[in-house]
């Protein structure tokens, strides 16, 4: 594979930059919790906005995994009841009641089986794999030992497409 810059993933930053002007998820730079010792980015949606840790850029992580974690909370978002409106994430909305440990499990991974189609579809899932795998597999593991079901095909695909055309359904 080609030296990994920010410009492999143009592709990437030109479908999420249409996706951001078809929708109203917010980005607010903010202090998060670090995920082993690095800072995250999340997707809340009670407020639909990813909040980046002020220190997460391209420059500062590795430029994949800073795509990889976008492309993923962005994906979250696509769960609003005003786009998609996935029940695992309406009821992250809920000021009282949030998403029941099933619900969670279910969305993580739905997540990534999107991510994943989403970097196959532009030839850079080699480039995402170091920090895909890892992730998905725990999420793997945890829904194998609950006997939870795979997410459905269907939805995965549909919100692939939803992604790759800015967010029209």
């Amino acid at each position: 594979m080609e030296k990994i810059t920010s410009e492999t993933f143009r592709p990437i930053r030109l479908i999420l930059k249409q996706y951001f002007h078809n929708h109203s998820v917010k980005i607010v730079r903010e202090e998060l919790p670090v995920d082993r010792y690095r800072p995250t980015m999340a997707y809340r949606p009670l407020d639909d906005q990813i909040n980046i840790h002020p220190r997460v850029t391209p420059h500062r992580l590795d430029v994949p995994d800073y795509y990889w974690r976008l492309v993923h909370e962005v994906i979250h978002s696509t769960g609003h009841p005003s786009r998609l409106g996935r029940p695992s994430i309406e009821s992250f909305t809920s000021a009282f009641f949030g998403p029941s440990e099933e619900e969670y499990i279910g969305e993580e991974l739905f997540t990534e089986h999107v991510n994943r189609l989403i970097f196959q579809y532009f030839g850079l899932e080699e480039a995402v794999a170091p920090f895909q795998l890892p992730y998905m597999a725990v999420w793997e593991l945890r829904r194998r030992d609950m006997g939870l079901a795979l997410p459905k095909e269907a939805d995965v695909r549909r919100t692939v497409g939803y992604l790759l055309t800015g967010g029209k359904q």
